[in-house]
């Protein structure tokens, strides 16, 4: 596994899955029509690890002295991501940071932009990609210790993948069912299936 844009993919389902790469990212740009434009996307290297969780709001309605109707809304995850480290275009872009001269600047009224965020997880027969096409990325934390060993400093990074505007597309993967071609292309651009 682990080869990055021309593995065929098996066409039988995983017994299991595990691992992480293959993060990429991608610039959004909403267009005064509401258009959604990416940009190609970029490999983030260093990841440690990924965490989604979903967030939904329960409904339920009362009727006939029962719950008449229950259902759960789909308001996307909530989610957290590690690396050893991020790239600094990733950081400017991310965190709405400024080049001043020589320097970057971080100013209070910096406002965050959003992503796309890309990557794959590996299985037993073979892996699978996905695609967040509306992240929003908070500030990470900031810090360090002095050297023991073989520790290092990781960036944790929480985030939201929302509803994308246009279509309502929380995410999507690749399936036992999607083509050699859409596979091996999956990080070349976002889809905005059309």
């Amino acid at each position: 596994m682990g080869a990055e844009q021309t593995q065929t993919p098996n066409k039988v389902e995983n017994k299991i899955t595990f691992g992480l790469e293959n993060v990429h990212w991608s610039k959004v740009t909403t267009l005064a029509t509401g258009t959604i434009q990416y940009s190609k996307p970029e490999k983030l290297a260093g990841a440690v690890d990924l965490e989604l969780n979903p967030i939904s709001t329960d409904i339920k309605l009362k009727a006939d002295n029962i719950d008449y109707y229950v259902s759960e809304s789909n308001d996307g995850y909530t989610g957290k991501m590690t690396f050893y480290n991020t790239t600094e275009a990733f950081d400017e872009y991310v965190n709405g940071l400024e080049k001043k001269g020589e320097l970057t600047v971080e100013k209070s009224t910096a406002q965050s932009n959003p992503i796309a965020l890309l990557f794959q997880m590996e299985g037993d027969k073979h892996a699978t990609r996905f695609c967040l096409p509306q992240v929003s990325v908070k500030r990470p934390k900031f810090g360090t210790k002095t050297k023991d060993g073989a520790n290092v400093n990781t960036v944790e990074l929480e985030f939201t993948a929302s509803p994308r505007p246009t279509d309502k597309v929380v995410r999507y993967k690749t399936n036992v069912t999607t083509s050699n071609e859409v596979y091996n292309k999956f990080f070349d651009e976002i889809n905005q299936l059309n």
